[in-house]
């Protein structure tokens, strides 16, 4: 079986989730059997969830990162942000790649300019200057998407 890989926008997975899967499954009536064609959807509905993503710019314009949704959700939340913040570090090479090319000055003066502060910044690991920031992109991100409701 082949698979597709299917990449859809926030609002591109709200139109089909909220307008034409149900009409989808109004037409098919409620006979309570599953069609191939409907579950076909539905898996690639559920797959675009996990991988559509944003990019994150810093304020200079000189760092980008590219972010899986899931993984804005995983981060943005309250509480401590240090576990899920180096677990989505380490489980996607992808996103560990990007912060891996940005320099440590680079990421220590946007940590710096950004207001996260710290009297020892310099003194900070580099795995540590990465979660932080990842954890301020993550959420911007999540305070500035767009509500798709």
């Amino acid at each position: 079986m082949n698979t597709v890989q299917v990449q859809l926008s926030e609002l591109e997975h709200h139109i089909l989730t909220r307008q034409i899967l149900p009409k989808i499954r109004e037409l098919m009536g409620d006979s309570g059997e599953s069609s191939p064609a409907l579950n076909a959807v539905t898996s690639i509905l559920d797959a675009s969830t996990k991988t559509a993503s944003y990019l994150w710019t810093n304020g200079s314009g000189r760092i980008e990162l590219e972010i899986q949704c899931e993984h804005i959700d995983a981060v943005a939340q309250s509480g401590n942000n240090e576990p899920p913040t180096r677990a989505v570090i380490n489980d996607d090479p992808f996103l560990a790649h990007q912060l891996r090319s940005i320099s440590v000055d680079a990421l220590a003066r946007e940590l710096t300019e950004s207001g996260m502060l710290f009297s020892d910044i310099l003194e900070k690991s580099r795995d540590d200057m990465e979660m932080h920031l990842l954890w301020q992109a993550c959420w911007d991100l999540f305070d500035n998407r767009p509500e798709i409701g």
